[in-house]
């Protein structure tokens, strides 16, 4: 399946040569509710709920993905308004799961122990507002925290292969600084150089190509 990362060029250009994407910890997502989905009507249920969170964060991440480059407002959010990169993936579908968006909250008993089939599916949901996101994750026991940079990485492998990488619409990335980066990948990915649509409101490939 193919899926697309944005973040910032300079991240971007670090993930290429390292091979990796950095993985997101729980307690930084930017969706307060990511992980807070079901209806939780007392305070024992909300504390209970909150353990079982933090013991979440303490051992899984994610990497995000969507399944579409051209939204604008994804480069506007995660791609430091255009300035940055998009990574496009070929993802292993069983590694992956699809957010589902639902006007309402989940109900959960909590009268129990959680199953596996409980939690399961609260892994991906969000509410409406995020809809634009089409967001697509993958989630990732955590190991060992990169000593420099204080995060957790995943490297790039068969299940998660570069085949794009789209330089942003306010980009200054140039052909010559992404080259000698891809050295050692079997196919190259493709290049592409993106730009704003003239009848549209996406963002496009630029015919002209990457210079």
């Amino acid at each position: 399946m193919r899926l697309y990362h944005f973040t910032k060029a300079e991240f971007a250009l670090q993930d290429i040569q390292h091979r990796r994407l950095k993985i997101a910890e729980i307690q930084d997502l930017n969706d307060p509710f990511d992980l807070r989905a079901p209806q939780l009507k007392t305070s024992d249920e909300r504390r209970r709920w909150e353990d079982w969170r933090k013991d979440m964060n303490a051992k899984f991440g994610m990497i995000c993905f969507s399944s579409d480059w051209t939204n604008a407002a994804l480069w506007s959010h995660y791609a430091d308004r255009h300035r940055g990169l998009c990574l496009g993936f070929d993802i292993a579908d069983e590694t992956v799961g699809r957010v589902q968006y639902s006007d309402e909250r989940p109900e959960v008993d909590l009268s129990r122990e959680p199953q596996e089939s409980d939690i399961g599916p609260l892994l991906f949901v969000k509410g409406p507002d995020w809809r634009y996101e089409d967001e697509y994750r993958v989630w990732v026991r955590l190991e060992e925290r990169d000593p420099q940079h204080g995060v957790f990485f995943a490297q790039f492998s068969e299940q998660m292969v570069l085949r794009e990488v789209i330089v942003g619409p306010a980009s200054d990335i140039s052909r010559d600084q992404i080259s000698p980066l891809l050295v050692g990948f079997q196919p190259p990915p493709e290049m592409i150089k993106a730009r704003l649509a003239f009848q549209s409101f996406n963002v496009v490939k630029q015919q002209l190509g990457l210079k």
